[in-house]
């Protein structure tokens, strides 16, 4: 009898696991069947736009993952116009006509106010922040944070950007010295937190003085952070795919040790966390501040680090109040923030750089005159008087540089920081003749505008005199976004354009460089690139510096 009832027990086990097993693939299959059958409302009002072919469920995932999404807009501008549809998840709307740009993220604001938030942000953390955050929120927080942005706060901090790529040129001078070889990405990369730390912080991270400082140590974890959103993480296909299933997906990849998510959730934390030990320390002291209570990934500061009158971003934002509700910044909003400037304010800039040494190394007229531009400068100040060591650009002061300017405009133009800009119709709206439903995302792919031939003639090639003012003058205005368009363009953009210059000045008054094509160029003899959320080269720039001849 006891035997017949473990029996029983056991079959009503078995019973209930095959139940819920088969309970679960039902469910599958109804949800693999109505992604195939049932066309989302965007899908059945972009069903006469033209686009490259798709496959259920998947779309296009697999053609933008494996040749990169920068390329397969430029091929599909190419192929199917300046208005184009392409499935990932849903269907998107693709916009590259200046004009149509110039709607969408301009004229048409109060409809495209937003963008689409990504299956790979922390939506809690993101939405506090200004990239992703919506709506009054979005308003408030940035009309808070503009101030921080004004020339007279870039006049202040151009000279901490001076004294960084002072340090960055005396390494460079003695790897040049040993003939090394070098990472010029990593190596900026280094400048440009030391460039952040001070004048968002109130820091000095010490980045370039070593192999193993805590600087350093950050600027490779906010880089490999922003290196492990490219890649297909679980979590992320299915936030594509199937949004309900992205939480349960990530909840259990995160209890994975080594799988991406939880590689990208323990070093999103350490910042966050040691980011709160900062902001904590700005709230309790004003004026003067400890070098224990200060410090980031446990980068130690001294008290001479802290200036009396603090000018950094951080300062100012732990007074600074949402423009909407009135209230001060919340501490996670300020913490988001200060991720957020990370993420933005270090690899973004020390792609650029690197870039456009790769761009000048490779195209010696260009380079020869943005030097001449730089020593004729250089050596109109010796005639005044004026020594090197004592002269610190100002912001106002690097207009007296229109050729290096030219120089970042069009390695941003070949290189834009963002590939693509993304928007969602907050309303039943028309664009160009479609009607759009509310919930529609449109999208901006400024790699391919940049590189299409019928608005930038012969796009592949560097040529910086396409930004002489007559050119400019005979080209639409929204033909070159490399910051994006309209209110939601990035704030820092003219902190990022004076740190560039003024490094590229520094670095080309006293040294140029040799690239190592075998080490980031692709077989096809184009440099390797890897699209995030940022384009930067996918093995770094790996340069030999050489000391000017006198």
């Amino acid at each position: 009898m006891e035997l017949l009832q473990q029996y029983l027990e056991a079959s009503h086990h078995f019973v209930s696991a095959q139940s819920v097993t088969v309970l679960i693939g039902l469910l599958t299959i109804l949800l693999f069947s109505v992604r195939i059958f049932v066309p989302t409302k965007a899908a059945r009002a972009l069903r006469k736009v033209p686009g490259p072919p798709s496959y259920p469920i998947v779309g296009n995932l697999v053609e933008l993952f494996s040749k990169g999404y920068h390329e397969c807009h430029k091929e599909w501008l190419r192929t199917y116009g300046s208005m184009y549809k392409y499935v990932m998840g849903d269907t998107l709307l693709v916009v590259s006509d200046p004009d149509i740009v110039q709607q969408v993220g301009v004229r048409m604001f109060k409809t495209f106010h937003d963008r689409p938030m990504p299956g790979f942000v922390d939506e809690e953390r993101a939405g506090k922040a200004l990239v992703f955050s919506k709506g009054q929120y979005w308003t408030g927080v940035r009309n808070a944070v503009l101030p921080l942005f004004h020339t007279a706060k870039l006049q202040h901090f151009g000279r901490t950007m001076h004294e960084c790529a002072e340090q960055l040129v005396a390494r460079l001078e003695k790897a040049a010295a040993n003939e090394e070889q070098v990472n010029l990405l990593e190596w900026a990369g280094a400048m440009t937190m030391d460039v952040l730390g001070s004048s968002a912080f109130g820091v000095t991270f010490n980045s370039q003085v070593g192999e193993k400082t805590d600087g350093l140590t950050l600027t490779k974890a906010v880089s490999e952070n922003l290196n492990n959103i490219a890649k297909l993480r679980i979590s992320t296909l299915l936030a594509i795919l199937f949004p309900p299933l992205r939480k349960p997906a990530q909840w259990m990849m995160l209890r994975i040790p080594g799988s991406a998510d939880y590689v990208h959730r323990q070093r999103t934390a350490y910042i966050l966390r040691e980011s709160q030990k900062i902001i904590e320390a700005r709230r309790k002291v004003r004026e003067r501040l400890t070098w224990r209570l200060l410090r980031l990934l446990t980068c130690p500061v001294q008290e001479a680090d802290v200036a009396e009158t603090r000018h950094d971003f951080l300062s100012m934002l732990t007074q600074a109040r949402n423009k909407t509700t009135g209230e001060p910044l919340s501490d996670k909003a300020i913490l988001a923030l200060v991720f957020e400037f990370l993420s933005a304010g270090t690899d973004t800039t020390a792609n650029t750089l690197s870039f456009a040494v790769f761009c000048l190394t490779n195209n010696p007229a260009a380079e020869q005159k943005m030097c001449r531009e730089i020593r004729e400068f250089y050596e109109k100040l010796e005639k005044e008087g004026v020594a090197d060591s004592e002269f610190r650009p100002t912001y106002d002061e690097l207009a007296q540089f229109p050729y290096v300017e030219q120089v970042v405009q069009e390695t941003l133009r070949l290189f834009p920081t963002g590939a693509v800009i993304s928007r969602q119709a907050s309303q039943d709206c028309h664009v160009a003749g479609i009607h759009l439903p509310k919930g529609v995302n449109v999208l901006i792919p400024v790699y391919a505008m940049h590189h299409n031939p019928e608005v930038c003639p012969d796009p592949d090639a560097f040529r910086p005199e396409r930004f002489d003012p007559a050119e400019v003058a005979g080209r639409h205005p929204y033909a070159f976004i490399p910051f994006g368009l309209g209110p939601r363009m990035c704030i820092g953009h003219r902190f990022a354009m004076e740190e560039a210059k003024l490094a590229l000045i520094r670095l080309y008054k006293r040294l140029t460089f040799t690239v190592i094509n075998e080490k980031i160029l692709r077989p096809d003899g184009k440099l390797d690139l890897q699209v995030g959320i940022v384009l930067k080269p996918r093995n770094g720039m790996w340069v030999v510096p050489q000391v000017q001849s006198k």
